[in-house]
């Protein structure tokens, strides 16, 4: 078999509890541990940890023991007084036959640190480039002659001296990387750690094998135990902020609590502020505009005194300056009325010498002549249409027969269209059909309908007198038709339910069958008896039956009360319809003439009667035919002789009209001298003109301009007149107010003089007249002052309310405020001391930004705390895409694919933190999640709460849950085919997924596939498996290039041609030391001891051992006679250092006990052996 190098060639233990000095050959695929509990199998697994990780704070026992100390790096030395340190190390075999060593040096003493330690054939530690030997070391190289164990100084100083090796120890950080470097560069390792993220994953990596034994590949917790590791340090670091973060949380609180009593304080007394500068705004604004208004009063007298005297004056001069009008007007007057009467009087004369020429005799005779041939004109214009539309006598006389046989008709039709239903009338039958049809029609309905009218209201009054469950409406349901006995049962009973009544008294009765009672009668000769059990009630026969078939008791169904309701108007207003329509057709004697004359209406309408047709006109026609020939030429001469006359007549009308005006303006201009003689005081001189030789044209000119002159004279005169008596009246009514206006005046302006004293004296406002600019009246004073006084009342309630808020000031506990009563400083001086009112804002943003950073603190102490999940759930999330991506590279059986799914929970995400350091990014967390009440007011609290708020999980989560990346997903592992099928898989695939996790896990934190190092996998107590799948496990770590190491109760076999390395462990005497372990190089079918597969003839011979049947539980070696047949003396392959006799070793008279389970071990394993000799070899001190 081709071995892979670099490899693990033996790992050798030096003062080790349970292995003491021992030495364990690894095979290139597989080694087995095998042997009962406390044998020290996971001490090999711890061991194998801490050389690779040489460092307490990331070493973790893979088995937790009994004692408190025995998984404890100082508890791995063994617990004896000569045993002060041990040394575990490992022969890395780089290539064939070259070997490096490196291990541990472990001090019992906890404060020394454990030294890893390189030993190479050179003494170059710097450059980076190691030199192997030619041979492993084995734990006698660590021992002094006398068998005690060398110390770091004098183990450098023996091998250099002894076997010309060089040994470096690392100590310290700086060292320890160092021995990480060169682990790295040197191929041990394919990873290198002096990286901090790939340091803390290999050690969780390897410190996880020992989780493999209890792994359920279909259990997700159980996958997550063996895939992730616990992380401590979250939690640790969740205690360490704990107490930190439960002090924020009480000062937080106390601030909180503190805050709203200063807000409180502040929202009260800001309000009652608010409320007093509104008072003392209101008083203010009072008295300001009392003030005012009493300074308008005054204005006002003031205005009215200086305007009344001034109004004096004014009327004064305004009255002697028009009186002065007044007589210029007056004389001017004078002379136009005399002039005026000069010219009437010619133009009088003038016109009656005229007027002669034009007499009545000569107007009236040409008058006469134009009437009488007007009236024949007018005759003869009448007449003369009709000549010429019918152009002859017979025509005009056989037109006037045809039309008046058309207007009888017309008469007729006449009396049809005034009807006052003449609408019904149209849309009724009379219209539609012949005259004796329609008869019938409403005759027939005028039987019908008082009938029908007769059984709705019938109808109505029974189901308006009955319940819904009453027995008429159970029959009506029923939908049965009813004998006349049966339907008078029902009308008797009609009213009693037919269920039982909830309340009851004396007499309530009610109908438990009703189809029985229906039947339950005996008839008699004029009724029947309604049988109740053993009671007869007589009643009488209904005189009308109503349900005697189920047409009738169908439309009681169909309709209900107001349906039946509506049914009844409309046959009463069809009933009234019809009747009023026929009283009226009998009065206009409506017969079958009317009928057909209706029907024929449209003819007989179009009809024109040409009404210009009479007899008499006919007779006129025959007489004056001739004229009517000549009409135009009598018309002409009408005209002629009409004009004449009327212009005769027109003119001596108007002759005679200007006589009369010329009078009539003469008459007034004397009576108009009278008049302004009497008025006027003054002399009136008068400047006449010459008229007498003018024309009477001129001389009507000259008065139509004189009449107009007096008239405007006269309107100047008449108003100065009126305007001089309004000023005498007007300056009297000036003259009598005088007295009234200066005592209005003084009064005022002692009123204003007390209201200004008043508002000065009050508020400290001095009076302006421009304080108040608005509209000011007794009524807005008014309203002012209750304002004002509402204002005092509502701040006086207001201010005890405040007061009896605070403990302070609440039940007069503050005598300041007793003696200073409603003082608001006072309060606010009790209430808020040396801040004062205006010192509560600036103290509430100093509460309230400590608020904030007491809960800035606290989310950052929470926020710290969950990055740390959160990182953590990312890596864990970002192993299982490594995973996948690595089986997915490498599929079992070559086909199907290994998978992890990666299920985030529903009820909570890990996305919550990003929620909460989002919200506290903005201030958006509200302040009721940080107050709790005092008993609940712990860190595991809020951040449940906070928890809570940003998910839907609810009550299902406790703290340890939210600091635990693992709470928030599940794993779900499964097999896929090339499709993406789900695969159950056999037994043995599902063993292959074990060691792929294992494998995997191992691998995807080595970013460089093919970099060369040492690989290993130990695996612990796997149970429930056989040899076949157990064979898995080397058959895949061999494919990867990884050295397994297992630890079982009992030996695996191997169902395939595959070889191991077996070691079986056998305790000792002393339950600390074990004895010399059995170790044999196996394959499927057969067994050797490894010492001598591993000597190539040329071993050392040691004590032979001899296996024999035996009860006791474990293998027990005892010590024979020695016989060394030596190549190299110092050359051993496994071999351990047995303390003496008195430590441990075996008596030769317990052998025969002991030795028997070593058989049956060895039997279980080579069926076809019945006994086994195994030499050991011991050292004895």
């Amino acid at each position: 078999m081709a071995t892979t190098f670099p490899r693990i060639y033996s790992l050798g233990t030096v003062g080790v509890r349970q292995h003491y000095n021992s030495e364990y050959l690894f095979h290139a695929v597989r080694t087995d541990f095998t042997g009962g509990n406390g044998l020290g199998k996971s001490i090999i697994g711890d061991l194998m940890q801490l050389i690779i990780i040489p460092r307490r704070d990331m070493w973790k026992p893979g088995t937790e023991g009994i004692g408190k100390d025995e998984r404890r790096v100082e508890g791995i030395p063994l617990n004896k007084e000569y045993i002060q340190y041990a040394y575990a190390f490992l022969n890395i075999e780089r290539k064939q036959g070259q070997f490096l060593t490196i291990g541990v040096y472990i001090s019992k003493t906890p404060r020394i640190p454990v030294r890893p330690f390189i030993i190479q054939a050179g003494n170059d530690f710097e450059s980076g480039s190691l030199t192997p030997f030619s041979r492993p070391l084995h734990p006698e190289d660590f021992l002094a002659e006398n068998k005690t164990i060398f110390d770091l100084r004098e183990m450098h100083k023996h091998l250099k001296e002894k076997h010309g090796l060089f040994m470096k120890d690392f100590f310290q950080t700086e060292g320890i990387m160092k021995y990480y470097d060169l682990l790295y560069k040197n191929n041990i390792l394919p990873v290198n750690l002096t990286k901090p993220d790939n340091l803390k994953t290999y050690s969780k990596v390897i410190q996880s094998f020992a989780r493999a034994k209890s792994l359920d590949i279909t259990n997700s917790k159980s996958l997550q135990n063996f895939l992730f590791e616990d992380n401590d340090e979250i939690k640790r670091v969740f205690e360490e902020q704990k107490e930190q973060l439960s002090g924020l949380i009480k000062q937080y609180r106390d601030n909180f609590f503190h805050t709203q009593e200063l807000q409180l304080k502040q929202k009260k007394l800001l309000a009652l502020l608010e409320t007093s500068r509104k008072s003392t705004q209101a008083k203010e604004e009072f008295l300001k505009s009392s003030a005012s208004f009493s300074y308008q009063r005054y204005n006002d007298a003031l205005s009215r005194h200086e305007n009344n005297k001034k109004h004096i004056d004014t009327s004064a001069t305004n009255l002697m300056r028009q009186k002065n009008e007044l007589e210029k007007v007056t004389e001017e007057l004078y002379n136009h009325y005399t002039n005026l009467q000069k010219v009437c009087l010619l133009m009088r004369e003038k016109y009656e010498t005229l007027l002669k020429d034009f007499s009545d005799d000569t107007i009236l005779a040409r008058k006469q002549q134009a009437d009488v041939l007007r009236d024949k004109i007018n005759l003869l214009s009448a007449l003369a249409p009709i000549v010429e539309q019918y152009k002859t006598i017979e025509k005009i006389e056989s037109k006037l027969k045809e039309q008046e046989s058309f207007r009888e008709k017309k008469n007729s039709l006449n009396k049809i269209l005034s009807l006052y239903s003449l609408s019904d009338f149209e849309s009724s039958e009379w219209a539609k059909l012949d005259y004796l049809t329609a008869s019938k029609h409403y005759s027939e309905k005028l039987s019908e309908l008082p009938q029908q009218i007769e059984e709705l209201e019938t109808l109505v009054g029974l189901f308006e007198g009955t319940r819904d469950d009453s027995f008429f409406h159970w029959a009506i349901q029923n939908n049965k038709p009813l004998t006349k006995e049966q339907e008078t049962v029902l009308m008797h009973l009609k009213e009693l339910p037919t269920s039982k009544p909830s309340e009851v008294e004396t007499g309530t009765r009610y109908i438990a069958d009703p189809s029985a009672l229906l039947s339950s009668f005996e008839k008699d000769e004029n009724g029947l008896w309604i049988a109740f059990g053993e009671v007869r009630e007589f009643v009488p026969l209904i005189k009308k039956q109503r349900f005697t078939n189920t047409k009738n008791l169908k439309t009681v169904l169909e309709k209900d009360t107001k349906a039946i309701k509506a049914e009844l108007e409309e046959t009463h207003k069809e009933l009234t319809v019809i009747q009023r329509l026929s009283d009226e057709l009998v009065e206009i004697g409506f017969n079958q003439e009317l009928s057909d004359i209706y029907r024929k209406r449209k003819s007989i309408e179009n009809y024109i009667v040409d009404n210009s047709l009479n007899e008499e006109k006919i007779s006129l026609i025959k007489e004056n035919w001739e004229d009517i020939q000549k009409l135009e030429a009598l018309q002409t001469e009408f005209g002629t002789i009409d004009t004449e006359a009327i212009e005769l007549a027109k003119k001596q009308s108007d002759i005679r009209n200007k006589m009369n005006s010329a009078k009539q303006a003469f008459d007034t201009c004397e009576y108009e001298f009278t008049k302004l003689r009497l008025e006027s005081s003054m002399d009136l001189e008068v400047t006449a003109e010459d008229h007498s030789a003018k024309e009477i044209e001129l001389l009507d000119e000259n008065k139509i301009t004189y009449e107009a002159r007096i008239r405007t004279l006269n309107e100047q005169k008449t108003w100065s007149e009126k305007y001089i008596i309004a000023s005498e009246g007007e300056l009297r009514g000036y003259r009598s107010s005088e007295p009234l206006f200066k005592q209005q005046m003084e009064e005022a302006l002692t009123v204003f003089n007390e209201k200004k004293m008043l508002l000065e004296g009050a508020t400290g406002i001095i009076f302006e007249p421009t304080l108040i600019t608005g509209e000011l009246n007794e009524n807005i004073i008014e309203r002012l002052q209750k304002k004002s006084e509402d204002f005092i009342e509502a701040y006086h309630e207001e201010f005890t309310r405040v007061m009896e808020s605070f403990e302070e000031t609440k039940g007069n506990k503050s005598p300041e405020l007793v003696i200073d009563k409603y003082n608001f400083r006072t309060l606010v001086n009790i209430l808020c001391g040396k801040l004062g009112l205006e010192g509560l804002g600036p103290e509430l943003e100093r509460l309230n930004e400590e608020l904030k950073k007491f809960g800035d603190l606290q989310l950052t102490i929470i926020l710290d705390v969950f990055k740390k999940v959160e990182l953590q759930y990312n890596a864990f999330r970002k192993l299982i895409t490594e995973l996948n991506f690595f089986f997915k590279e490498n599929r079992i059986s070559g086909v199907y694919n290994f998978q992890v799914d990666f299920n985030e929970r529903r009820d909570i995400t890990i996305d919550w933190i990003r929620r909460m350091r989002e919200h506290a990014k903005h201030q958006r967390l509200a302040s009721k999640l940080f107050i709790t009440s005092e008993s609940e007011s712990s860190p595991e609290t809020l951040i449940l709460n906070i928890a809570k708020t940003l998910s839907d999980v609810g009550d299902k989560m406790e703290m340890h849950d939210l600091l635990d990346p693992k709470f928030y997903f599940d794993l779900r592992v499964g097999l896929f085919d090339e499709l993406g099928a789900r695969y159950p898989g056999s037994g043995g695939e599902a063993y292959t997924a074990l060691a792929l996790l294992c494998i995997g896990r191992m691998s995807v934190i080595q970013r460089d596939k093919n970099r060369q190092g040492v690989r290993f996998i130990l695996l612990e107590e796997l149970s429930n498996i056989d040899d076949t799948n157990f064979g898995l496990f080397p058959e895949i770590a061999k494919m990867f290039g990884y050295q397994l190491m297992t630890m079982t109760p009992k030996p695996f076999g191997s169902y395939s041609e595959s070889e191991w390395y077996l070691h079986m462990l056998i305790r000792g005497k002393d339950k600390n030391i074990n004895y010399q372990p059995m170790s044999f190089f196996r394959t499927k079918m057969n067994k050797q001891r490894l010492e001598e597969y591993m000597a190539d003839g040329k071993i050392e011979a040691k004590e032979p051992l001899i296996v024999s049947a035996s009860t006791d539980e474990d293998v027990v070696v005892t010590k024979i006679d020695t016989t060394t047949v030596s190549v190299k003396e110092t050359e051993t392959v496994v071999g351990a250092v047995i303390p003496s006799e008195a430590e441990g070793s075996i008596s030769s008279e317990a052998v025969n006990d002991t030795i028997s389970d070593a058989e049956t071990i060895i039997e279980a394993e080579m069926a076809s052996e019945t006994s086994t000799e195994i030499e050991v070899k011991e050292d004895v001190p």
